[in-house]
């Protein structure tokens, strides 16, 4: 009952707009995005598939600033989350956080498709760091605006692990996120026995060659399906003038 007199208040609200379909996506696009969308429609997805075995665990992939490790930690409490994260700039806000989180474990390294060591690039605005070098010329194609935010401003020498070495004990996963800008694919290849007792996996998909040797989108959808895993939802999370460059994919093991 409430549900339906909201959506018609809402409704009524926003019929200006449905005037003119160029404003309502115009203001859809602007003002009705949210940077956490991907991680509410695959969380509220997952809750839907049933109970949580207690011994799951989930595994944030480019933990950046813990942001989506804190999400997670609300989501499913009393969930261990292992943040992974080798920009050394963030390390002093991940400590802090797990000293005040003590569900939320962080991993100082990179993930790869094999042990060893590499080089983190380090962009200005520390989110598009990557094991990747960022092509300058792809760059130059961006407005002023962005350009500033992509320049590579250090070299970090970081351990590599992989997701098999580094949780070949953890008996479930519910879910692993990945956001390591062009190298999910390397990382689950390095991950392929772990991939077998894993739920979910939510994956950023590129579409450009912002990154030098990126996996492209169909890449990781080729590998993840051939190991199955279904395609549940997908999440555009930047559009450019040539269309779709990146977005968020969910998927499910179907044998789990």
């Amino acid at each position: 009952m409430f549900r339906s007199i909201a959506n018609k208040l809402i409704a009524l609200y926003l019929f200006p707009l449905r005037m003119n379909l160029r404003i309502l996506h115009y203001v859809k696009g602007v003002f009705f995005t949210s940077g956490v969308e991907h991680l509410y429609w695959s969380t509220r997805y997952i809750k839907r598939r049933g109970p949580i075995p207690t011994d799951s665990i989930i595994i944030d992939v480019g933990g950046f600033d813990v942001g989506t490790s804190l999400y997670f930690a609300t989501e499913f409490k009393n969930r261990p989350i292992y943040c992974i994260e080798p920009n050394p700039r963030m390390w002093p806000t991940l400590d802090k956080v797990a000293t005040t989180h003590k569900g939320i474990h962080v991993k100082k390294i990179a993930l790869g498709r094999e042990r060893g060591s590499g080089v983190l690039h380090v962009t200005a605005n520390n989110v598009s760091s990557s094991l990747n070098e960022i092509s300058v010329k792809e760059v130059e194609r961006m407005p002023d605006t962005f350009q500033a935010s992509f320049k590579e401003e250090d070299e970090a020498r970081v351990e590599v692990s992989t997701l098999d070495d580094e949780f070949r004990d953890t008996p479930s996963v519910l879910l692993i996120k990945l956001d390591t800008q062009g190298t999910e694919l390397d990382i689950l290849k390095g991950g392929a026995r772990m991939l077998e007792r894993t739920r979910f996996v939510l994956t950023e998909m590129d579409n450009h060659q912002l990154y030098k040797n990126a996996c492209q989108y169909y890449e990781v959808d080729d590998f993840l399906r051939n190991r199955s895993f279904k395609l549940i939802d997908i999440i555009v999370s930047y559009r450019g003038d040539e269309g779709m460059a990146e977005f968020d994919a969910l998927y499910e093991n179907v044998n789990l």
